[in-house]
């Protein structure tokens, strides 16, 4: 663990000093296709919220439930925004649930969270299909206090038992399988220590923390928290903090599974919009590419965000314009794509690259 602290320490001194005034938000928005198939919108979120507060998280979210409805999309999201009084009645029921709160609820959600809280509930109102992916209310139930640790693992242990059932044909089920067995050591075998710590002091998850063995590899913790701890508005990294981290990471790639789980259950008729954390779309887009889907357009400004700045959050209207077409006349083949993405396009709204 000195280690890693010692990691923590060094990473955070050359962080550089720029910060974004935008906080909690859609970043990247891409578009992927295959023939005879329903395309696919992703949209990569930025969670973190250290800098100024402003009203983008609550614009984009406005903008995804606009454009799927002009487009009769399914929105499938990560949204964590709860009912605090249907998860405590039954924690191990409510992620089956797809909990919507009332549009009073989701117009004050803090502008500073992302656009993905509240997202499914404003998808309801609007008359969109919107599916909640999200499992993980518990945990964060667990960290503000008013749900007990072994609820919250129980609930991952449950969804890991969800996944095992899928039966969504045979290349998603090639997903769940290689997932379940590549994971069943690094993921599951932590949670089972944290349950029993939770056995052994009943309590939440900040009662127990101390507790929790720090059996998930200290790389991975790093790799993890890495944006986070770059950034310099964030609480100084410690212990306990690696301890969130080895929590956070256990049950992390579930929802991705969850996810393909949605899609392959959505509406074949329809497009999909993908709506998570720039990591879970991270892990979910290699295995859109195994399915045969190809990306189409994106949507990115300051696609390479260094350490200790926020990526700029996008305009999501800008990624609904004439998708470039993706086989290229051969006369222009031998072109330096990747060098031609680097100048940006004038655009609008700034100086955004479309591609």
């Amino acid at each position: 663990m000195k280690n890693v602290k010692l990691l923590f320490t060094l990473f955070s001194l050359i962080s550089l000093s720029t910060i974004s005034s935008s906080n909690a938000h859609i970043f990247k928005v891409k578009r992927w296709s295959k023939a005879g198939a329903q395309e696919i919108v992703t949209m990569h979120d930025y969670h973190y919220s250290f800098g100024k507060e402003n009203q983008v998280g609550a614009e984009q979210r406005n903008d995804i439930v606009d454009a799927a409805k002009q487009h009769n999309a399914t929105v499938i999201a990560e949204d964590m925004l709860i009912s605090k009084k249907r998860l405590t009645e039954n924690p191990s029921k409510y992620h089956t649930q797809n909990v919507v709160l009332s549009a009073d609820a989701v117009s004050k959600v803090a502008p500073t969270k992302t656009p993905l809280y509240g997202l499914v509930s404003a998808c309801d109102h609007a008359g969109i299909k919107g599916i909640n992916a999200e499992f993980r209310q518990a945990k964060r139930a667990s960290f503000d206090g008013f749900i007990s640790a072994k609820d919250a693992i129980n609930v991952s242990l449950s969804v890991k038992e969800e996944i095992k059932n899928y039966n969504d044909g045979k290349e998603f089920n090639s997903f769940y399988k290689d997932f379940l067995n590549r994971y069943e050591k690094e993921i599951f075998n932590p949670c089972k220590s944290m349950l029993a710590a939770a056995e052994k002091k009943s309590g939440t998850f900040r009662d127990i923390i101390d507790d929790v063995p720090y059996t998930v590899p200290a790389q991975k913790v790093f790799d993890y928290l890495s944006d986070y701890i770059s950034n310099p508005l964030a609480p100084e990294p410690d212990e306990r903090m690696a301890k969130q981290a080895v929590i956070d990471l256990y049950d992390m790639e579930l929802l991705d599974m969850r996810i393909m789980h949605e899609f392959a259950q959505a509406d074949k008729n329809k497009p999909v919009f993908i709506c998570a954390g720039y990591k879970h779309i991270e892990n979910i887009e290699p295995l859109l590419q195994d399915l045969g889907y190809k990306p189409t357009q994106e949507v990115v400004k300051d696609e390479f965000f260094m350490d200790g700045m926020e990526p700029t959050a996008v305009d999501i209207k800008l990624a609904f314009g004439t998708p470039v077409q993706v086989d290229k006349p051969s006369a222009i083949k031998s072109i330096d794509i990747k060098a031609i993405q680097q100048i940006p396009t004038i655009q609008p709204f700034g100086n955004y690259l479309v591609v």
